[in-house]
C-alpha cells in the first residue's frame, strides 16, 4: 500500500473524535507540524483501526521505525494491501479515542501486542523482525521511485537496464534488484503481474 501525504499540520484536520486534542496531548510535535512532507511518497508497513478512524504506519524523515499516523494526513496511491500482512482483532474495546479495534500488520506484530513499543524502544528481536518484513514489503508491489524497466527475456530471465547483465530469477515481486557485484541496480520486474489494477 502507498500513501500520499496531503498535509502535515495537526491543526489542518478537523477535530472530530477528538483527533487534534489526541495529537497535542499524546504525540506533541514542534509547532503542530508532524516531521512528513507534503507531496512525498509513504509505503505503508501497517494498518490499524482505532476509535478515531484509520492509522497508518510509515516511515518520516529518517526514522528506521515506523510511526503511526492518521490516514486523514493521506491520500492513497496504490490501495494494493501487503500480502505478508494478517488480521488481528483487538479483544480490547476500548471507548478512548486511540483506541485500537483492529490491525493488519505482518505476522511478529500479529502475535504481539507489545510489538509496537519493543521496536520503538530498540528490542533486537523486534527490529530484526521490522527489517525481515521492511525488505519484503518494499519490493512487493511496482514503486514510482523505480523507473527503470528491467528486460524481460523469458519467465526466468531478466537484462538489468544499468549494466545488461542477464540474470536468472523467479521472482514475481514488483521490484528487483540487480545481483550483480557493484550494480545493485532497482529495476520494475517485467514479470510481476497482480490482478489490481494500480491507481498511480
Amino acid at each position: 500500500m502507498l500513501v500520499q501525504c496531503i498535509r502535515n499540520r495537526i491543526e489542518q484536520l478537523s477535530d472530530d473524535g477528538g483527533l487534534r486534542q489526541y495529537f497535542e496531548s499524546a504525540m506533541p510535535f514542534a509547532d503542530g507540524v508532524v516531521p512528513l512532507k507534503p507531496g512525498a511518497l509513504y509505503l505503508v508497513y501497517g494498518l490499524e483501526v482505532r476509535q478515531n478512524g484509520v492509522w497508518y504506519y510509515v516511515l518520516d524523515g529518517d526514522a528506521s521505525t515506523p510511526h503511526p499516523y492518521t490516514a486523514r494526513l493521506f491520500s492513497v496511491v496504490d490501495r494494493r494491501l501487503s500480502r505478508h500482512w494478517e488480521y488481528e482483532k483487538l479483544s480490547s474495546n476500548g471507548a478512548h479515542a486511540s483506541a485500537i479495534v483492529a490491525r493488519l500488520v505482518f505476522p511478529e506484530w500479529a502475535s504481539d501486542d507489545d510489538f509496537q513499543t519493543k521496536l520503538a524502544s530498540g528490542d533486537e528481536e523486534a527490529t530484526s523482525a521490522f527489517a525481515l518484513q521492511r525488505a519484503k514489503i518494499d519490493v512487493e508491489f511496482p514503486s514510482p521511485a523505480v523507473d527503470l524497466p528491467g528486460f524481460g527475456h523469458d519467465a526466468q530471465h531478466v537484462e538489468c537496464p544499468t549494466c545488461h547483465t542477464i540474470f536468472s530469477t523467479d521472482s514475481t515481486e514488483g521490484v528487483l534488484s540487480c545481483p550483480t557485484d557493484g550494480c545493485g541496480t532497482l529495476m520494475r520486474n517485467p514479470n510481476f503481474q497482480s490482478g489490481v489494477i494500480p491507481l498511480y
